[in-house]
């Protein structure tokens, strides 16, 4: 498993984060514990491998060969409000053959944040090219 995370801040009020990431499984994979998973917006949440993905509010099971890449611009709206639009890209398949015939899974989403003195409270909205369906998540506090 590998992946990249980074911030390019613009102005005081606009910052770019862009993240990508990759796990690759060798050999035939007998645990469902030690699959790939995507989904949600933490590392992590359930399942050590899981992958944050805009599209999916929970862990989905993918194939071996695994890459996402995610791309944020975030705006500051108010003294602790932040606006974001957020676009990914996931995609897998079983083998490198599979990567270049088999379509990414593409998503979007816009998420609304506050600062408050109890943690980060958070609310998106978001879509994927698999499902065709709007998807909305909140989160209320810090992750641990």
């Amino acid at each position: 498993s590998t992946g990249i995370h980074g911030v390019i801040p613009c102005c005081r009020f606009f910052a770019i984060i862009a993240s990508a990431n990759g796990r690759y499984i060798f050999g035939e994979s007998t645990d469902p514990f030690m699959d790939n998973y995507v989904g949600g917006t933490m590392t992590g949440r359930y399942y050590e491998q899981q992958i944050p993905f805009i599209g999916y509010n929970t862990a989905s099971q993918r194939r071996a060969l695994l890459t996402t890449a995610d791309l944020e611009l975030r705006f500051k709206i108010g003294r602790k409000i932040y606006l974001s639009a957020i676009g990914a890209a996931l995609h897998d398949g079983d083998h490198l053959a599979d990567m270049k015939t088999d379509v990414p899974i593409y998503a979007a989403g816009l998420q609304f944040g506050y600062n408050s003195k109890f943690g980060p409270l958070m609310a998106n909205l978001h879509w994927n090219s698999r499902f065709h369906k709007i998807g909305f998540f909140l989160s209320a506090g810090f992750d641990f």
